[in-house]
């Protein structure tokens, strides 16, 4: 009987509740599980269906019946993103209801096939901020079912001819409600554009690419477009790139719409073109034209001309080259009614950029149409917006031509410490590898070697070995990794040379991640032999990388010295100040594992305010921020934080699987730590589900990642736990083992084999259990004692308590538990966990004491300051004390003794005190064996009542004691 009672109380605890259950709304929950995908296809005829790249999706919680639209729905935000990450439509127009707005609407950014987003509301909502200052283009907002399908119907149409040729692309709004993170997405565009036009390769090639793609665009029997490509490619040069792009063709249509929807690998595709019409805009410029005011006419939706008037002030920017005139007529010919504007655009400030590329260029000599006097503005030119109103009857916006004053900090930190001595070749393909896209770094970076029309010098090799090497370090390829680093050092001379010493802190990153320490140190102290010719960046990168591998060593005060050194550095030098967020990560992931989590948070919080201004927010060291804050603050059993920082690394992991953006050991560094979350919060069922999800994960992606990793062995540890709560001891024994024959830390190698030990006492095998105990005494007395954790001798002290408990040896029992309870209660961070275990063992082995300890538990309680979790781990304790007094009555002869007993546990000030604690009504206990359904008879309590009987208590006294079959006894309390 003792043993049930044992295995009910640890798989209780398991199974409990957490008190902040409450921050588990529908809008933070955590699902990998998605739900039912609820998929609809309406089959009535569209005029735009033979349109294939044009789709109509509708995220909506109501069941919609459409007239004459194809329109698939969905009712859940999960599936709507999955669809949209699978699907190769360029073209989407995506209708939302209201209610799901704020959860989803951030993410759709990264969606580059939505063109508009239509909001449906179900009554006039007054505040719609989260719509007018968003950065998506947000068509309209309506009640009205059929006016907004009217809408949708014009839009397409609008878009298949192409006539929006510019939308605004970027105010000065916050992503995130967070200054830190504004405008990210213009910074990172803006750079990738840049950039793009250092990427110059092989020429025959790319215009060939660009020929092949144009012509996939159009099916073969629309001669005249295929007509027109072939004449491009007969006739194209590049002095007349401005005359092709002024022409109504393919080549201006689907340029516009890959730099409207912000397709990069599209916008490459046309490479070859750019870089002409780049080149003869800024050489067609005249020095001593006298250009002041241009004009320029367009539609613009009711949220368009909202987030104009919010951004009065402020600045603007288009993500595609802009059109304006000289000619104020020919510009109001595009303005009809109040769904168009009138932009007035002063041009005076054109001298005085700093960035002569983003000059506009008066075209008229070279322009298809001379007679509209075109002015072209180049892509990402920014403007000041000075005023907009009304003037008679027609809306009228005053524009300024200005610099990206407002990014140009935050361009020149991300060039300074991403970019330094980087050949410019190497940019833009280093901006993927930013943007944690390994796949398009890896390709763009083999283009460099492949379409390079002549051999490139051993020193550029070199650097793009080096580079290649970083990609697959990212991919956790670590073989190839290596040897694209080794063939670095085979095309450079390594004579005095300082990149030496970039490759060196590559290859200790290898080393590290494969646990050779020692290596990984030698090829540091080879850098720092270079620590004088080397710039304070690498500098810096150097001292980061000693603090890492000294951290995974376990030497903190090494780690925590090299690092400080390394932020140091940043702190002293303002324009390099940006990178000292990877030193603020470091130091608190230090402090994470020294097990001081407000320091932890503190650092990483400070990392993070950083990242948010420089880091695209697809990289991966956001998701690892937001995970290593939300652990922490469950460490410091602040929940609602946790939550709430894990949800956001959730969401950032999603976005990344599904665009297949993800480093494997991300994914399983989540995973874990969301098992971790919910084991603090005692959630056995969710926390065996995301560490059995990191363990899949891991042998899909075995062969790149060590089985050595210390997160692989803490999964396989955890699991072997997680199996011995579940009574598989079969299982448990085959992962606790392989867990003990990988591991190289003489403590996590006592605690699996007290664990083992322990699985085989739970089988009443205890010469095995005798065996393993004894083993892990062995490794404990040939261990310097400064060396084990109290942890550790904690549960060596527990388990051997249950083992002589086993035996009926109660005075070693005895003696044991005292020892691990004194380690516990007065440990820095109390487990309540444990110290329950404690009480609960001292009270199991003091026969005749019970209550003393029962009454010595609730004076600690009342004394210490213990969290509400804490108390509340306790206060079941003590129910599960009473319960068992409940146990011996409902089993007696004398069973009318149990209802007596019951009515006296509802009177204890102990017992009433976890009922009103627990005010959501979920059971505070509830288990059961081998996870068979358990019935609940109706049967009123009787003076027949026998062992076997099902029992329930009357209602009234709100207590249940359910019999379930087998012997197992499963307590409620609602």
């Amino acid at each position: 009987m003792k043993k049930i009672e044992d295995k009910f109380f640890e798989e209780s605890q398991r199974s409990l509740i957490s008190l902040d259950r409450r921050i588990l709304t529908e809008q933070r929950e955590i699902n990998n599980n998605f739900t039912q995908l609820c998929l609809q296809s309406t089959k009535l005829d569209l005029k735009e269906s033979n349109d294939s790249d044009i789709s109509i999706l509708w995220l909506t919680n109501a069941d919609r019946e459409i007239d004459n639209m194809n329109v698939k729905i969905f009712h859940s935000n999960n599936h709507l993103i999955d669809f949209l990450s699978e699907i190769e439509l360029s073209n989407v127009f995506l209708i939302v209801d209201h209610e799901f707005l704020s959860n989803i609407l951030s993410f759709l950014d990264d969606f580059k096939q939505i063109i508009f987003i239509y909001i449906f509301i179900n009554e006039n909502i007054l505040n719609n901020s989260v719509a007018t200052e968003s950065k998506r283009s947000i068509r309209q907002i309506s009640n009205n079912q059929t006016e907004l399908f009217h809408s949708v119907r014009e839009d397409i149409e609008i878009c298949r001819k192409d006539s929006i040729s510019s939308t605004i692309f970027d105010l000065l709004t916050n992503e995130e409600s967070s200054t830190q993170s504004q405008n990210r997405s213009f910074i990172w565009f803006y750079l990738l554009i840049e950039n793009l036009f250092n990427f110059n390769v092989n020429n025959d090639k790319s215009k060939d690419d660009l020929i092949e793609y144009c012509r996939q665009q159009y099916p073969p029997t629309d001669y005249i477009e295929q007509n027109l490509i072939t004449q491009f490619e007969k006739e194209y040069s590049s002095e007349n790139a401005i005359r092709w792009y002024t022409r109504e063709t393919f080549l201006y249509r689907q340029l516009n719409k890959a730099f409207r929807m912000r397709d990069i690998d599209a916008i490459f595709h046309f490479r070859y073109f750019l870089f002409d019409f780049q080149k003869q805009l800024q050489e067609h410029y005249k020095e001593n034209h006298s250009i002041q005011i241009v004009y320029r006419g367009q539609s613009i939706s009711q949220l368009e001309l909202i987030k104009l008037k919010n951004s009065v002030g402020k600045c603007i920017s288009f993500n595609t080259y802009l059109s304006a005139t000289l000619d104020k007529r020919v510009a109001l010919m595009y303005v009809v009614g109040l769904s168009s504007i009138f932009f007035e655009i002063d041009v005076s400030f054109t001298s005085k950029l700093k960035d002569k590329r983003f000059r506009p260029v008066y075209v008229e000599d070279q322009s298809q149409f001379p007679e509209e006097l075109e002015v072209i503005f180049p892509i990402c030119s920014t403007f000041f917006v000075d005023s907009i109103e009304m003037i008679d009857n027609q809306w009228n916006i005053r524009l300024k031509l200005t610099d990206t004053n407002d990014y140009s900090q935050i361009i020149d930190s991300i060039e300074t410490t991403s970019f330094e001595n980087l050949p410019s070749k190497l940019k833009f393909p280093n901006l993927f590898l930013l943007l944690s896209d390994n796949e398009k770094a890896e390709r763009y970076t083999n283009m460099l070697i492949e379409d390079h029309q002549s051999p490139l010098d051993p020193s550029s090799l070199g650097l793009i070995y080096t580079f290649l090497g970083q990609i697959q370090f990212e991919k956790c390829d670590y073989q190839s990794a290596l040897s694209y680093l080794k063939k670095a050092l085979d095309h450079i001379d390594t004579n005095n040379n300082p990149y030496c010493a970039t490759i060196y802190i590559h290859l200790s990153y290898l080393y590290r991640e494969e646990r050779s320490y020692n290596i990984a140190l030698d090829y540091l102290n080879q850098a720092l032999k270079y620590k004088n010719e080397i710039d304070l960046i690498k500098l810096t990168d150097l001292y980061n990388a000693f603090g890492s591998v000294y951290k995974e060593m376990k030497e903190y005060d090494n780690a925590l010295y090299y690092v400080n050194q390394s932020l140091e550095i940043c702190q002293s030098n303002f324009v390099i100040y940006p990178r000292s967020f990877v030193a603020f990560l470091l130091l608190g992931l230090i402090y994470m594992d020294k097990h001081e989590y407000t320091k932890a948070i503190q650092y990483l919080q400070d990392s993070l305010n950083l990242s948010l201004k420089i880091l695209p927010k697809t990289n991966q060291e956001l998701i690892i921020l937001y995970t290593a804050i939300g652990f922490s603050y469950s460490q410091s059993e602040n929940s609602s934080l946790a939550l709430i920082y894990l949800q956001k690394a959730y969401n950032l992991l999603e976005i990344n699987k599904k665009n297949q953006k993800l480093n494997p050991q991300i994914y399983i560094y989540i995973c874990y730590t969301f098992g971790l979350f919910y084991d603090m919060n005692l959630d056995g069922t969710n926390t065996f589900r995301y560490i059995y999800e990191a363990y899949q994960f891991y042998k899909e992606y075995e062969i790149t990642i060590s089985r050595t990793t210390p997160m692989v062995q803490d999964i396989y540890h955890m699991l072997g736990n997680l199996y011995h709560n579940r009574c598989d001891y079969t299982l448990a024994l085959e992962f606790l083992s392989d867990t003990l024959k990988y591991s190289m830390d003489r403590n996590t190698q006592i605690l699996i084999m007290t664990r083992i030990g322990q699985v085989y006492l739970d089988q009443d095998d205890e010469k095995m259990a005798l065996q393993y105990l004894n083993q892990s005494f062995e490794l404990i007395s040939k261990t310097n004692q400064s060396d084990i954790e109290d942890n550790t001798m904690f549960w060596f002290y527990s388990r051997m308590s249950k083992l002589y408990e086993h035996k009926k040896n109660f005075e070693k029992a005895i003696d044991f538990i005292k020892k691990a309870f004194e380690l516990q209660f007065n440990a820095t961070n109390k487990n309540s966990v444990s110290l329950v275990d404690c009480f609960r063992q001292v009270v199991a082995v003091c026969h005749g004491r019970d209550n003393n300890y029962i009454e010595e538990i609730i004076k600690n309680l009342q004394i210490e300051d213990f969290s509400i979790n804490s108390k509340l781990h306790f206060y079941r304790t003590i129910a599960h004390y009473y319960l068992g007094v409940l146990l011996i009555y409902a089993n007696s002869t004398n069973s009318q003794l149990f209802e007596i007993a019951c009515r006296s546990l509802l009177q204890t000030p102990t017992t009433r005190g976890v009922m009103n604690t627990n005010t959501r009504k979920h059971p505070l206990f509830l288990t059961f064996k081998k996870d068979k359904p358990l019935t609940n008879s109706k049967k009123p309590l009787s003076s027949t009542l026998t062992p076997n009987s099902s029992l329930v208590v009357p209602t009234n006294t709100q207590t249940g004691a359910y019999k379930h079959p087998q012997n197992c006894i499963i307590y409620i309390l609602t």
